[in-house]
């Protein structure tokens, strides 16, 4: 019980709403893959690096936006 009031409320809206995000953008990533590979007829190595320039460029966003 120590530990719920160690934080202030805020904080774990805030973890649990970040847990969300991940969670629900974790299950994209499999929904590109297939869209990639039979809608765009692309191999799953291009899907692969697609994905991956992609969270790149999320990870720069993240590092440039704070």
């Amino acid at each position: 019980m120590k530990l719920l009031q160690a934080y202030p409320k805020s904080i774990w809206i805030l973890a649990i709403a970040m847990t969300i995000n991940v969670t629900g953008n974790s299950f994209l990533w499999p929904l590109h893959t297939i869209y990639i590979t039979e809608v765009l007829h692309k191999t799953v190595s291009v899907a692969g690096l697609i994905l991956m320039l992609q969270q790149g460029i999320g990870v720069l966003g993240n590092l440039t936006g704070g």
